[in-house]
């Protein structure tokens, strides 16, 4: 099984994480189950935490921060 586009983790990364003790189980079902868990992940929180390009224009608040719809942010391009 592929990972999906939301995933937020991968087979070797449980595997790893683990030391080695799912290093026998099939990586399909460990594909499967990261998939299963990402998606409720992001349908509890409402938020989705793959990495996008996205566009935001939010009016200031006149304060030193700036609540964004969509974070984490990795990067940010360009305020205006």
């Amino acid at each position: 099984m592929e990972l999906a586009s939301n995933a937020l983790t991968t087979a070797a990364a449980v595997k790893n994480n683990l030391n080695g003790c799912l290093i026998d189980i099939n990586d399909d079902l460990i594909n499967q189950k990261i998939n299963e868990v990402s998606q409720f992940i992001e349908t509890y929180t409402g938020r989705k935490f793959n990495n996008e390009i996205r566009e935001e224009k939010l009016e200031g608040t006149g304060s030193d921060t700036l609540p964004l719809r969509h974070y984490p942010a990795g990067e940010v391009h360009a305020l205006a």
